[in-house]
């Protein structure tokens, strides 16, 4: 199993993100393995990737819980990658 964020209608946004946040927030933490997926057709979800990787030059994301999601624009890619996919240990927190 693996959880996947896809684009929806605006009204359903919020919940679609706090949903795939909080999926990757349960692999940090070790309650499950899975990765996550966004499929980001015409670089819909650009610019929350690009506020993720804010997050983790400033030190508040761990680079391998970035590993966990995984983004294409390709369903095919994304279930390649997924079956592939490696759970990356990392520390529950960073010292900055």
């Amino acid at each position: 199993m693996s959880f996947w964020l896809l684009q929806s209608p605006v009204e359903q946004l919020t919940a679609l993100y706090y949903s795939d946040f909080e999926m990757i927030t349960l692999n940090q933490i070790g309650y499950h393995k899975k990765p996550s997926a966004i499929l980001n057709i015409d670089g819909f979800y650009d610019k929350l990737l690009e506020f993720i990787d804010q997050l983790i030059n400033e030190g508040f994301i761990h680079p391998a819980h970035r590993a966990a999601l995984i983004v294409s624009d390709s369903i095919e890619e994304i279930l390649d990658k997924m079956e592939k996919y490696k759970n990356l240990h990392a520390e529950k927190w960073i010292n900055a």
